[in-house]
Order: structure tokens, then C-alpha cells, then sequence
């Protein structure tokens, strides 16, 4: 009888044994399966895999025509048209005249690209240039308080009358705080109408500052209000917003629209996206160059630098910059390279064609305080942003080289935004976005910490981290 309970409890024990052993194993199978499914994962969000920059880029797709450029744009984008129209709008404490003087030609949504930019009436004088260069639609807002805002409806008038093709690409919209409105606001039909002697002098020249409106009432310059607005009223489903100073190389839009055609499937891996432009400045007395080669040679002699060299030369530092300038010109729009504003380029304030997607600028931040695109900066970062750096297409500010002088800007301290952004940055974008410990505000002060797997994936500098964390 004990012979026998012993029996039965050994082979008690051992099917419990084996019970234990088969659940081990399903429970290491099951574990396994997961953990295999989440690498597969994890690994295809990790864009590229693991080829080295160098087989990437250049990115060169061919177009195989078999619709047009704007037909595939619209098919890709699946954009809506939305023709300019007058309205009156509030952002914050500034009342907006949206289109208040609309160009004569409408364009649809996937037809091309608009430059967006701000300024003040005594900026106009870029204008001219800007839209030899750019061909194409401009989306201008323009800060007008008070009597400041008659000077600018005569500068649109003069523009409109006797500089090319403005009456028909530029969209003018005038914006003001509310304690600072005009006395009387024109219809916008008398403004299109108003017609003015060209033999004069344009009422934008040769402007006292101390004379105008803003600078008695001690008013600062609201620039990312201008930017916003500009931005949202662009007709375009691709916008490049950048400063009416700043002249693009020729052609960039049908290019352009030519790459997003050919390339777009091979950019889904990276999206989000937006595409850079190469920055510089000239010295006074020369032309503005119109190619790459052209521009090259400049650089060479010295003559062209990078834009903010002697001011803020981290702000504009774009990865594979002497690459990029030893690479020989070619006919077609190509990406180049592409960067994450991360590791030593968390102070990178690219200017880039992107979409009303895009965050917009905080307009907390002023262009007396400096640094006023540095949130928006953090939170393309947030959002893991991939910058594609184009090739053959670049800006080049108005010919005058600037100078660092402290004494000069001094006067800006009382409205730095370093103190704001540590503000604004967090907690801000935070509540609207999961927090990567490799994107900085500038009010960050920590180290800069670096994706090591992807560093080691790809064999390459910091510059190269595909992804914040």
C-alpha cells in the first residue's frame, strides 16, 4: 500500500514537473515572439536601416512624366484649394487685415510654392528683387500701427503700379495691436485702385526710423505674428517662409515641385519632413549669384559667407556644409544630406519649404529679443522632424556682410528672449508633445546626449542621428 502511494506520488510529481517545464517553454515562446516583434518594429522606425549616408545621398529619383508635376502633387498631397479672400481676423492682442490687397492671379493649391514673408514699409525695397528671383507667389505680412499704416498702403500702391509683376503675385496682409489702429481703414478695393505717379520717389525710401509711428510709441517688432499670418493665408499647399531679405537662387519652384513628384515614395520613411536651404551673405557692390558654381567661386575668394557668420555662426551651421561646397553643380533640385536638430545642431534655426503643418512660431517672441525661431525649432524636434538639405538651390541676403557689434545692440538686452523661452519652451511644447531627452530648448543647459545604436549603425558623426530619443 505505501509501495503504491509512493508510485503515485512520484509520477504526481513528475507530470507537475512537466506541466512547469511545457509552461516555461510557452511562456519563453510567447516572450520571444514579442520581443522579436518589437525589434522588427523598433527597427523600422529607425530610418535608414543600415545604410551609411554616403549610398543615400545624393537622393536622385527620375520623374517618369507620366502625369504632369502638379496633377502627381495633388494626387500625393491630396490638398484643397483655398483662394485668397479679405477678412478680419484677431491674434491675440493684433487685429489682421487677412488679403487685404490680393494679387490678380489665384493659384491652385498643388501649382506651385509661396514665399512667405513680413516687413515693415521701409523693407519694400527688397520686393523687386525677391520676385525676380522667386517667379512665383508671396504671401506678405506687413506690421502697419497707427499712422504707419498710411505709408504702407502708399507703398502697396506704388508697387503695384510700377514694379513688375507685384500686382500680380503679391498678397499684402496688414496687421496692428488694437490700442495702435489706424485712425481709418481704406476699403481694400480703393487700395488695388489707388494709382501713383512712378517718376517719384517710392514713399518707402530714405525713412527716418525715429520719424515713424513705431518708434514714438516705442513699439517692438512682432515678427512671428507676421510669419504666422503670411503662412496661413498661402493658397499653396507648399510654403517657404524665410525674410524678404533673403533672395532664393532662380527656379526653385519648378524644381521642387519636380523633386516632391519623383522622390516622395522614397521620403515616407523620414516623414515628417521639411527641405533647407543653404544660407549666405555677400558683400556690398556685388550681384547676387544665380548659381551654385557662381556662388562657390564667391566663397572661395571670400567674398560670400555663411549667413550669420560673425553674429550667431551655430544658428545656421548645416550638416555636410563642406561637402555640400565641393559638390559640383547640377541641373536638377537634389537632397543632399539630411540632419535632426540634435547633438551639436540643437541651435539650428533652418529656414526650409514645408506646409501649414508645421508648427507655427510662437508669437510670444519678438525680432528685438532675438532667437524668436528657437521654440518653434524644439518643437519640430519633439515631433522628430527629418530636415532634408537641398542641393543646387540657396538664399543669399541682401549684399552687405554683417558685423558683430555689441555696443550697437545693447539697446536689445531689455528684450531678450532667452529669459522667455525658458518660459515658453517648457512647459509648452511638452503639454502638446512626448519629451525626447536629445531635443534643447535654449534654456536647456545639459549635455547633449547622442543616439550611440544609431551613431554605430551608421559610422558616422553626431550629425547623422536619424532620431531625437
Amino acid at each position: 500500500m505505501r509501495s503504491s502511494n509512493r508510485n503515485n506520488n512520484h509520477l504526481k510529481s513528475d507530470a507537475d514537473k512537466t506541466k512547469k517545464k511545457y509552461f516555461c517553454l510557452l511562456f519563453v515562446c510567447i516572450f520571444g515572439v514579442i520581443a522579436v516583434i518589437f525589434v522588427l518594429v523598433h527597427s523600422t522606425n529607425r530610418t535608414p536601416a543600415t545604410l551609411t549616408p554616403t549610398e543615400l545621398y545624393p537622393l536622385k529619383c527620375t520623374y517618369n512624366g507620366s502625369f504632369t508635376e502638379t496633377q502627381s502633387i495633388k494626387a500625393l498631397t491630396n490638398c484643397t484649394n483655398k483662394y485668397a479672400e479679405y477678412s478680419v481676423g484677431k491674434r491675440n492682442s493684433y487685429v489682421v487685415l487677412y488679403n487685404y490687397v490680393t494679387s490678380s492671379k489665384r493659384f491652385n493649391c498643388e501649382e506651385s510654392v509661396t514665399y512667405v514673408t513680413h516687413a515693415d514699409f521701409t523693407f519694400l525695397d527688397n520686393l523687386g528683387p525677391l520676385l525676380e528671383k522667386w517667379n512665383g507667389p508671396i504671401s506678405l505680412a506687413m506690421h502697419a500701427p497707427g499712422t504707419d499704416f498710411y505709408k504702407t498702403v502708399e507703398s502697396i500702391a506704388y508697387l503695384r503700379r510700377c514694379t513688375s509683376q507685384v500686382a500680380e503675385l503679391v498678397t499684402f496682409h496688414l496687421f496692428f495691436l488694437e490700442d495702435h489702429a489706424p485712425n481709418e481703414i481704406p476699403h481694400p478695393s480703393f487700395i488695388a485702385n489707388m494709382t501713383y505717379n512712378c517718376s517719384t520717389n517710392p514713399p518707402f525710401e530714405n525713412v527716418d526710423r525715429k520719424d515713424m509711428y513705431v518708434s514714438k510709441h516705442s513699439l517692438i517688432y512682432p515678427i512671428n505674428v507676421g510669419r504666422n499670418v503670411a503662412r496661413v493665408s498661402a493658397e499653396t499647399y507648399y510654403v517657404f517662409t524665410s525674410d524678404i531679405e533673403l533672395y532664393p537662387s532662380p527656379n526653385v519652384i519648378p524644381q521642387f515641385l519636380n523633386l516632391i513628384a519623383a522622390c516622395d515614395y522614397k521620403m515616407l520613411p523620414y516623414k515628417p519632413v521639411v527641405f533647407v536651404l543653404h544660407i549666405f551673405e555677400i558683400e556690398k557692390g556685388y550681384d547676387v549669384p544665380t548659381n551654385k558654381t557662381d556662388l562657390i567661386r564667391l566663397l572661395k575668394r571670400g567674398t560670400v559667407i555663411r549667413f550669420h557668420q560673425n553674429i550667431c555662426s551655430v544658428c545656421h551651421t548645416i550638416p555636410e556644409f563642406d561637402e555640400w561646397a565641393q559638390a559640383n553643380e547640377t541641373s536638377e533640385l537634389q537632397i543632399f544630406t539630411l540632419g535632426k536638430r540634435t547633438g551639436k545642431y540643437y541651435h539650428w534655426e533652418p529656414i526650409y519649404i514645408g506646409t501649414n503643418a508645421e508648427p507655427l512660431y510662437d508669437e510670444r517672441l519678438s525680432w528685438e529679443g532675438m532667437k524668436d525661431k528657437v521654440v518653434q525649432g524644439y518643437e519640430l524636434c519633439l515631433r522628430n522632424y527629418t530636415f532634408f538639405v537641398l542641393d543646387n538651390a540657396f538664399l543669399v541676403h541682401k549684399p552687405g556682410i554683417k558685423k558683430s557689434d555689441p555696443e550697437k545692440n545693447k539697446w536689445r538686452k531689455r528684450f531678450s528672449s532667452v529669459a522667455a523661452v525658458a518660459k515658453v519652451a517648457p512647459p509648452f511644447p511638452h503639454r502638446r508633445y512626448s519629451t525626447r531627452p536629445t531635443c534643447h530648448s535654449i534654456s536647456s543647459t545639459s549635455v547633449v546626449k547622442f543616439d550611440r545604436t544609431i551613431i554605430e549603425l551608421l559610422g558616422t558623426p553626431s550629425l547623422f542621428v536619424l532620431r531625437c530619443q
